[in-house]
């Protein structure tokens, strides 16, 4: 249950915290504008697509 202040009980927490971890999934943490990390993408000539980001963090 969330909660209308957004608290989450220990239950909803963990359920959170397993399913961003789940395989195949994961977090990628930046402190970069969107326009930023895409430009950096295209000048090491990759396209800043979920896919193409998703296979090269796959490897």
């Amino acid at each position: 249950m969330i909660y209308e202040d957004g608290r989450m009980t220990d239950f909803d927490l963990r359920a959170t915290a397993a399913a961003m971890v789940r395989p195949g999934t994961g977090i990628l943490a930046i402190d970069e504008s969107i326009a930023t990390c895409n430009s950096r993408f295209r000048a090491l000539g990759m396209d800043p697509t979920d896919a193409a980001v998703t296979r090269t963090a796959s490897c």
